[in-house]
């Protein structure tokens, strides 16, 4: 029978050869830092194009149908079983017809031969087994025909010993072309013993558990993934050498446990995700204290995208709602070029190594800490920080924090800035509320390493009793005022030149006696005039484009040197 057109998708030979005996992908080896390189496909933490190429499918003129309604075929390589169809020869079949208690098994005499399944309108069911099962293929194409809608449900009791999905196969599985939907009923709804590809799919998943787990891999080009699941959304189980990779494609995740588990290494690019993990960011008790979460598979997470291995987004937008980590690396996170707006119970990205951050725009409305990594490079950020401890967070002794460029407000409970090692601003704009408490700090450095100002501009209002003063380069000026009793919040702090031109208007969201500042408009030699009170203008992230008006003016000094330091008393 003629084979009807179609849009489908399918892989080539030499890829699926590359497929076949991929190894662990490269790890990302990042040096110490100076600046970071463009992307480009040379560089060994992000994998190689081909992963994702894909061709037309070479589809015969003559396929075999099976109607699953009545569970009879036209041709060969199909027989009866106890529980429904059987195929046992390579080649096209064609699906269609609905049945419950119908379980089609591919079971391939040659287990080293590929077999193509066109799904044109097909519903199948099982109560007990898995209605779609693939225990003998070395790989099998399961293609959506354009315009079709799939459903596969079911699959409470295993077939066999490790079999766990209502579509459940031993091999290399290709989801390709138009609509599926899969429901596990007692499990899992998708799984691959091998590897999990995805390539122009429109897949939706629920499942008491996981929703599509590959052993080696998943990877996902062009498709849509909808999932509903009690466990991890996406996920590859492979500890040693699993991984995600996706390009290209949307996610909306709602998982009990993890939206996507990359096990040794996830790596994203040009999706867009919409994932809420763990119940969300009020579900749990706001993490208290300063333990990092290492990964532990055989602990509950309820990150949106985690890896035991490197993480890396380029050019996604994702935004996030979770009762722990929303990016997690157990190694280095690396985000570039991304829009990222979420909210979580404990770090927003979380790197137990490095985290690099460039050309990325982050609105992180709540969470424990915003930003963490044993070092922590900056280049064209662009973010907003809710926190309740540190905004950021350097955590290796002797480890860096390089804000290189972009603009970054925060308001923290903790630290606004942590770093057990050396803490540097090349420019851009920093503006930070921060700690009420005198036992923290806006900045919090090692004396050892120190923090230094090379330009910009830094705004920063907190306690006083642990007040760090930053050292400034030969190019920037710091200003830090310490008044001799403690501000309220929402009282405006203004700064002018000796000739009454703005130098920076301030009003702190939280109480607050120390301010700093440092912007390339202070020079040494100038007349600093400080104003306190009076009614601000309208405010951007706490900084008024105006004086306070009817601000009084409680100091006036020249600056003499490039760490001006003042302590300003107060009469009651």
């Amino acid at each position: 029978m003629k084979r009807r057109p179609a849009a489908l998708l399918f892989f080539s030979a030499m890829f699926l050869f590359i497929l076949s005996g991929c190894g662990r992908l490269a790890e990302p080896e990042i040096p110490g830092y100076v600046r970071l390189p463009n992307r480009t496909s040379e560089r060994s933490d992000f994998p190689d194009p081909e992963i994702f190429s894909s061709e037309l499918p070479q589809i015969p003129e003559e396929v075999t149908e099976i109607d699953v309604s009545s569970r009879s075929f036209s041709g060969g390589g199909v027989r009866e079983s106890d529980t429904g169809l059987e195929i046992y020869l390579p080649g096209t079949y064609r699906l269609s017809g609905e049945s419950s208690e119908f379980v089609l098994s591919v079971d391939l005499i040659d287990d080293e031969a590929p077999v193509t399944l066109l799904f044109d309108g097909v519903a199948v069911s099982s109560e007990y087994i898995s209605p779609v099962f693939l225990p003998r293929a070395s790989d099998c194409f399961i293609i959506c025909l354009e315009g079709s809608s799939n459903s596969i449900s079911g699959g409470g009791v295993p077939n066999a010993a490790d079999v766990n999905a209502a579509l459940w196969s031993m091999g290399n599985l290709y989801i390709c072309g138009g609509e599926l939907s899969v429901s596990g009923g007692f499990d899992n709804a998708v799984a691959s013993k091998d590897v999990l590809r995805l390539s122009g799919a429109d897949l939706t998943v629920s499942a008491p558990d996981d929703g599509i787990a590959g052993r080696d891999a998943v990877i996902s080009d062009s498709s849509r993934i909808t999932a509903h699941v009690g466990g991890d959304a996406v996920k590859a189980t492979n500890l040693e050498s699993g991984r995600v990779l996706m390009q290209n494609s949307e996610l909306f995740i709602r998982s009990g446990l993890d939206g996507i588990d990359g096990c040794s290494y996830l790596f994203m690019s040009g999706c867009t995700a919409d994932v809420v993990s763990g119940g969300g960011h009020l579900a749990v008790p706001l993490k208290i204290d300063d333990v990092p979460r290492v990964y532990d598979p055989l602990k509950p997470s309820y990150k949106a995208f985690k890896a035991a291995g490197p993480v890396l987004l380029e050019n996604c937008t994702v935004t996030a709602d979770c009762a722990d980590d929303c990016l997690h690396s157990d190694r280095d996170l690396t985000v570039s070029g991304c829009t990222l707006s979420l909210m979580t119970a404990d770090d927003g990205l979380h790197a137990n190594g490095i985290l690099t951050i460039r050309d990325t725009t982050a609105d992180i409305g709540y969470c424990y800490e915003g930003l963490e990594g044993s070092s922590i490079f900056i280049d064209n950020l662009n973010a907003s920080i809710i926190a309740s401890d540190d905004g950021v967070n350097a955590s290796k002794i002797g480890g860096e924090f390089v804000f290189n460029s972009g603009y970054c407000f925060m308001v923290c409970a903790g630290d606004g800035i942590d770093s057990n090692g050396s803490l540097t601003l090349n420019g851009g704009t920093m503006i930070i509320n921060g700690p009420t408490p005198d036992y923290n700090s806006v900045l919090d450095f090692s004396l050892d390493s120190g923090c230094r100002i090379n330009g910009g501009t830094y705004i920063s209002s907190g306690a006083s009793g642990m007040a760090l003063v930053p050292e400034a380069s030969e190019t920037a000026v710091v200003l830090s005022i310490v008044f001799s009793s403690q501000i309220q919040e929402n009282i405006p702090i203004t700064l002018t030149d000796g000739d009454g031109k703005l130098l920076v208007c301030f009003c702190p969201e939280k109480a607050w006696q120390n301010f700093q500042f440092s912007s390339p408009e202070l020079q040494k030699g100038m007349t600093v005039r400080v104003y306190l009170g009076g009614t601000a203008g309208e405010l951007s992230d706490c900084v008024s484009p105006r004086a306070a008006e009817g601000g009084v003016l409680v100091s006036e000094f020249v600056i003499s040197s490039r760490i001006a330091e003042k302590t300003v008393a107060l009469s009651d």
